[in-house]
């Protein structure tokens, strides 16, 4: 479980990915907040 901060940047970088075909969904927002989340995790974890 140390490594789930790469798995919710991965996750978010998916979801912003998807974001760029409905841009007015606020997914590209969305998944990018999750991703930087999902790095901050991954920075604290190591």
């Amino acid at each position: 479980m140390a490594n789930w901060g790469g798995w919710v940047a991965l996750v978010g970088g998916i979801i912003a990915g998807i974001g760029q075909w409905y841009p007015d969904a606020f997914l590209p927002v969305i998944g990018g907040i999750i991703a930087i989340i999902g790095a901050i995790g991954a920075l604290a974890a190591k």
